[in-house]
């Protein structure tokens, strides 16, 4: 049983973080890549708070809730060692303060794409946006410019990232880059097409002004 518990505990992971990693080269470089073949992208609940940017958070609350126990054991314990004791404590509620903090925002995120399927058409070259109300189809003949929005600086890794797509008739769309699953995927479909970088300094972003979708979508599937 003991075997069977190390083995689990060891080995799951990896298997798990393999599998995920081989699905995620299939999407963006293999026969499962928009690039390839037409393909329908959404990020319903499961998917979304299984990805690794989640998983790699779930040990963090277990460890601060530990570093609060033992916080409160020493106290309890040893009285005289009463600063080390509020070092534990404190440094349990600062991890699960920030788990709690980072969780929260990728709930916000959850809700910004859970309704969104967006189909990719390398033959035709074209996006579609659809929510509930209806789509839109994003091409070559009517976008007029790409916003990359993000908060990017230097060497530090982005928090977020957000494409908006500017239409000729003025109308604004958003996808969060959760729904760019290739390299140069934007350049393939919307090659000569200004793009422009826009740099926040915010930790969160939520796009603005963005045009309502309100045609109703005649076409089942999407």
């Amino acid at each position: 049983m003991k075997v069977l518990l190390l083995f689990l505990i060891v080995f799951a992971p990896f298997v798990f973080f393999t599998v995920r990693m081989l699905r995620h080269t299939r999407e963006s470089l293999g026969d499962g890549s928009p690039l390839v073949r037409s393909i329908t992208i959404t990020w319903d609940r499961n998917r979304f708070f299984s990805r690794f940017t989640v998983l790699l958070l779930l040990p963090l609350p277990l460890m601060g809730l530990l570093y609060s126990g033992m916080g409160v054991a020493t106290f309890i314990r040893q009285p005289d060692q009463v600063l080390g004791a509020v070092i534990l404590m404190l440094l349990g509620v600062a991890m699960v303060a920030i788990v709690a903090f980072i969780f929260s925002q990728q709930y916000r995120l959850w809700k910004q794409v859970r309704d969104k399927r967006v189909t990719f058409d390398p033959a035709l070259k074209t996006i579609t946006i659809a929510e509930a109300n209806g789509f839109v189809v994003v091409s070559s003949q009517n976008l007029a410019s790409i916003e990359f929005h993000t908060n990017h600086r230097g060497d530090r890794k982005a928090d977020w990232a957000f494409y908006t797509f500017l239409l000729t008739d003025e109308r604004r769309f958003s996808l969060h880059d959760l729904f760019i699953t290739a390299d140069d995927l934007l350049e393939f479909y919307f090659s000569g097409i200004p793009q422009v970088l826009v740099s926040h300094k915010t930790i969160w972003y939520e796009p603005e002004n963005d045009s309502p979708i309100g045609e109703l979508c005649p076409t089942t599937g999407r």
